[in-house]
């Protein structure tokens, strides 16, 4: 009788390891083409839109926009995922100049630091467009 349980066992163990090794016959080049053909997809996408520039994200007075430029930011087009909305200054009328000033204050911020009191007038126009009042008290 052990020596039938001794059969018995070596079976099983036998039976599982094909159904393992069957398994992973089957679902491992599945599971690597999937992912070769994901990575294909992203390196054409990347090829794709690393020959534009964006700008996206959400401003107080204009909302979430998403912007897109195919000849080095000369022409800034909105886009509602890939449909193109039109040019920026007919669908959101002013976010182009918003967008500058606020790089503008940024590039400034990086280079000199903090915006005090005796700098400001450096910036006063795009702080104004950007909404910002200063109020120097004597």
């Amino acid at each position: 009788m052990s020596n039938f349980f001794k059969l018995l066992t070596k079976s099983i163990v036998c039976m599982f390891t094909l159904l393992i090794l069957c398994l992973l016959i089957v679902f491992i080049p599945k599971y690597i083409i999937i992912k070769t053909s994901e990575y294909k997809s992203l390196i054409n996408t990347k090829e794709t839109y690393s020959n534009h520039l964006y700008k996206n994200g959400w401003s107080d007075g204009f909302g979430s926009y998403n912007l897109r430029s195919f000849d080095n930011g000369t022409s800034w087009y909105a886009f509602d995922y890939d449909t193109i909305l039109g040019h920026v200054d007919s669908i959101y009328p002013g976010l182009l100049k918003h967008l500058t000033a606020w790089d503008n204050i940024t590039k400034y911020c990086e280079e000199n630091g903090p915006i005090s009191g005796v700098n400001y007038k450096l910036l006063e126009s795009d702080l104004n467009e950007v909404g910002i009042t200063i109020e120097v008290i004597k």
